[in-house]
């Protein structure tokens, strides 16, 4: 669930790199309709570490407009990785932010 037009969002890689498992470079962004509504992030993971040490944190920004209550955005994560870019994954969230006034 979204409650603020700016938000943090933790990352986690499942896998250390490794000569099998390259590092991966991943867009983030959120869309509501099929329109961009924030900041786009550039997400590299590339650790080696434990489990316990590959997070990443980062914050978006929303686009301040009016979004309904309980609407849904999508966060659309593309693995941009080489040459070409894959849909690599999307989440749903729910909207509940108030607009300033």
């Amino acid at each position: 669930m979204i409650t603020q037009f700016q938000f943090n969002v933790l990352f986690f890689q499942e896998q250390k790199v490794s000569p099998d498992q390259p590092p991966r470079h991943i867009r983030a962004v959120f869309y509501h309709k099929d329109e961009r509504i924030s900041n786009e992030i550039i997400l590299v993971f590339d650790s080696e570490e434990e489990p316990a040490d590959r997070h990443i944190e980062v914050g978006f920004t929303l686009i301040e407009g009016e979004y309904e209550l309980g609407e849904t955005c999508v966060l659309r994560l593309e693995d941009v990785t080489g040459m070409r870019t894959a849909l690599y994954k999307e989440e749903n969230f729910e909207l509940r932010v108030y607009p300033f006034d």
